[in-house]
């Protein structure tokens, strides 16, 4: 009975945001333990390019390491991984290129993609992974770092970079779109019995 009495009294909130994808999300945490029941409906969109420049950026031995700043790069590399141009040297690249994340969940995305000489684990920030890029590019001063990015990317690491007189060269990789998907709008008409009580 008590049980009964305490579900009906949960309140939901909506949380418009993408959940974690590593793990259990810091919002829903505290939510749950407050007694809220909280939903998730992304408002922003995503579109993954295919920039002609970034395969030979890649071939490229100017370039000393590659820095991405979100998981979201990767489907853009995946995409220039698989050109023609990289099939000689694809699985050089992958086994021992220098590459740098920003956190757990776009290094465990570079991963996936293949790469094996991944840091920047244990940063949570641009702010926290640009001075490690910046002591490695250090000890290859006559290299250039490639930075790939979204096209709404804060301007942290490029000027940590610019500080330091770090040559770099940017390659957008995705676009932000703002708006809800269609899916999300159906997931918020879908659900069921909510009324003022709810909110």
């Amino acid at each position: 009975m008590q049980s009964n009495a305490s579900a009906s009294t949960t309140r939901k909130v909506i949380l418009l945001k993408d959940p974690a994808e590593d793990g259990e999300d810091a919002y829903e945490t505290s939510l749950n333990g407050t007694g809220y029941d909280p939903m998730f409906v992304p408002v922003l969109r995503f579109e993954f390019l295919r920039p002609s420049e970034l395969p030979l950026a890649l071939l490229n031995p100017n370039f000393v390491t590659l820095v991405v700043t979100s998981f979201r790069s990767c489907d853009s590399l995946q995409w220039a991984l698989s050109s023609p141009a990289m099939a000689n040297s694809r699985d050089q690249l992958l086994q021992t290129f220098p590459v740098f994340g920003v956190g757990p969940k776009t290094c465990a995305a570079l991963r996936r993609v293949g790469f094996q000489n991944v840091s920047g684990d244990d940063t949570g920030a641009a702010i926290e992974l640009g001075p490690k890029v910046i002591q490695f590019w250090q000890q290859h001063p006559n290299k250039k770092v490639l930075f790939l990015k979204g096209d709404k990317a804060l301007e942290t690491l490029p000027q940590l970079f610019t500080e330091a007189g770090l040559p770099f060269e940017a390659v957008v990789t995705y676009n932000t779109l703002e708006g809800a998907s269609p899916e999300a709008v159906q997931q918020l008409k879908a659900i069921d019995g909510l009324g003022p009580r709810d909110w």
